[in-house]
């Protein structure tokens, strides 16, 4: 499992290498012609990373309970498949819970150094 992980997450990394516009993808640059960067497009670039990020790690958790979720039904009455199906289920919701607050610690330490409504 976390060859597949690894190799998702490169695929993702190298799709994003790759296009022509990935700068623009993540708000680096607003405008292709002009590459004067302001404090305001770095701000845009760097809240467009961290959303990407956090939207990353939340649908690796989210694919990694719906492969629980197979595995609890694939158990089949066997307990020790069951108990390991269990402890996915339960590792992607704790991992969810901590995405989301480590998304809710970003955004208010962003918004207080920033002193600006980033959420």
């Amino acid at each position: 499992m976390k060859k597949i992980t690894k190799r998702l997450f490169y695929l993702l990394f190298l799709a994003l290498v790759t296009t022509g516009d990935s700068c623009t993808l993540i708000g680096l640059i607003s405008d292709k012609k002009s590459m004067d960067l302001e404090l305001s497009d770095l701000e845009k670039g760097l809240n467009n990373i961290i959303d990407l990020m956090i939207g990353g790690a939340a649908a690796v958790a989210i694919v990694f309970l719906i492969v629980g979720g197979v595995q609890y039904i694939g158990s089949l009455g066997n307990q020790e498949g069951a108990q390991k199906a269990k402890t996915t289920i339960i590792n992607s919701i704790i991992g969810l819970i901590i995405i989301l607050l480590a998304y809710l610690v970003i955004k208010i330490i962003a918004n207080w150094l920033l002193k600006q409504s980033v959420i």
